[in-house]
């Protein structure tokens, strides 16, 4: 049931206008629509990073982007929020049946970086508001959001303490709370547990988890597959400058090169379950290359 038809049935019923507006903007929150990254391409000092790149992100859902260090998950990223001009391609948000150029939707987006933009000699709580002010929110708004958000990050006790001293997984957290103070629709993070140890890594993908349960969607770059695996509902591989799409009604071909030449082929229906099997046998980082093809039924 869209929208309209949902707003219509609960008036019928004797809600009031007010409580159904509510509702339905904490329902539809995360927007009924969609990312649409069409056939990007972009290079830097005749170096081709990103090449005839093109993906839909779903409302609603956590699409991750994995790919080694240097592959190019920043720079699409960039391209993506509007921070960087392709030099082919679109980048739009379809919504109600309208596209809409990124350059033109920026408050659809929130973004939490690899390295925390929070400012150190702030407390968590004027990092939130000064993130706010950015926005121009009423300041009764940016109140409301800040003590929300201090909550679902799990700040509360910490709300008054600067920046400068929290620890590493406390300061990931601020930073994903500042992007998320404007209440984007899709909240973008990059390498979000990068540099925090796995105790910390699987605290900030439950959050990630949580904050995605409450109606935003999710884009995710890392280079954990292993993590990614057990989060993301789609990935997409980039190797190359090249995109691949994890999809899995469809069948695959996954191949596994690593450092002690133990290398794994199969071919499965069930990749992202797959992809988890085989990166919990194998060390994230003794993979030298991870290839996945479609399966198009050739023989060995």
């Amino acid at each position: 049931m869209r929208r309209a038809e949902q707003e219509t049935a609960l008036l019928n019923n004797g809600w009031p206008e007010e409580l159904v507006k509510q509702y339905l903007d904490n329902t539809y929150r995360g927007f009924s629509g969609a990312l649409n990254v069409n056939a990007i391409e972009k290079s830097f000092t005749g170096k081709r990073i990103i090449e005839n790149l093109s993906f839909m992100v779903c409302s609603g859902e956590i699409f991750g982007i994995v790919g080694p260090s240097g592959c190019g998950k920043t720079t699409l990223l960039n391209i993506i929020i509007g921070f960087l001009k392709p030099d082919k391609g679109t980048v739009t948000i379809s919504r109600e049946a309208v596209e809409i150029p990124v350059q033109n939707a920026r408050s659809f987006f929130g973004l939490s970086t690899q390295t925390p933009s929070v400012y150190p000699n702030l407390t968590v709580m004027e990092n939130l508001m000064h993130f706010a002010s950015l926005y121009n929110l009423p300041r009764s708004e940016a109140r409301r959001n800040a003590d929300k958000l201090i909550s679902i990050v799990n700040l509360q006790e910490s709300r008054d303490t600067l920046a400068q001293n929290l620890s590493g997984g406390m300061l990931k957290r601020l930073d994903i709370a500042c992007a998320l103070i404007n209440n984007p629709n899709i909240l973008i993070l990059d390498e979000p547990t990068s540099g925090l140890d796995e105790k910390l890594r699987k605290e900030v993908w439950n959050l990630i988890k949580s904050i995605n349960n409450l109606g935003t969607t999710i884009l995710v770059a890392s280079h954990f597959v292993t993590e990614m695996t057990k989060i993301c509902d789609r990935i997409l591989r980039i190797q190359n400058g090249k995109g691949k799409e994890i999809d899995p009604r469809e069948s695959y071909k996954i191949s596994v090169e690593t450092k002690t030449n133990k290398n794994i082929t199969i071919t499965t229906k069930k990749p992202i379950q797959e992809l988890k099997t085989i990166t919990e046998k194998v060390n994230d980082a003794d993979i030298v290359q991870l290839t996945l093809m479609p399966d198009m039924g050739e023989k060995e």
